[in-house]
């Protein structure tokens, strides 16, 4: 099988000129060149900023306590990872799935849901990767105060994947 390759002119910029089924309009560029090497056309730009106000969004909501609007932006299909071996650890397919089996039993053991403060987001396509802290306090009044890395994956204004890296010494120690 040959490989098919963009045609380029030369010397017009690092990125040269690109057929207008990769950036919309020739040479302009607005999004992601995808799939140039093997001849597919080029799927359309991701917005990195509107995926990143998604994100926004979600805990300004979240921290709120307004969860009704919080998981509007969460797919009905959400893939979510809790990554380690704690007794929360896990994969949970689908949003049901999610609130049943990993959100409930963790907020039914805090006095008032985690409040996340983020440190941080970096975008790039599809994926916003957010560094946070959380404040909360348990049922016996002890703080469960953890820092988060969460990669979540943003496609048509919805969450449809998260993978979540917390500590998970801290969550042992105060959920068992």
């Amino acid at each position: 099988m040959t490989a098919h390759r963009c045609k380029v002119e030369r010397n017009r910029g690092w990125l040269g000129r690109v057929p207008k089924t990769a950036y919309g309009q020739e040479g302009q560029w607005s999004g992601i060149l995808r799939a140039c090497s093997t001849g597919m056309a080029a799927e359309q730009p991701v917005s990195t900023t509107r995926n990143k106000e998604i994100v926004h969004k979600f805990f300004k909501a979240s921290n709120n306590g307004d969860l009704d609007s919080s998981f509007d932006l969460v797919s009905e299909e959400i893939k979510w990872v809790n990554v380690g071996t704690t007794a929360l650890s896990g994969t949970y397919q689908g949003k049901e799935e999610l609130i049943r089996n990993l959100l409930e039993p963790l907020f039914g053991r805090l006095k008032a849901g985690i409040f996340m403060h983020i440190n941080q987001l970096v975008a790039e396509g599809e994926h916003v990767v957010a560094q946070m802290s959380g404040i909360a306090e348990t049922l016996d009044g002890r703080p469960y105060n953890n820092t988060y890395c969460w990669i979540i994956r943003v496609r048509d204004g919805k969450i449809v994947e998260v993978k979540e890296f917390a500590d998970t010494e801290l969550i042992t120690s105060a959920f068992g």
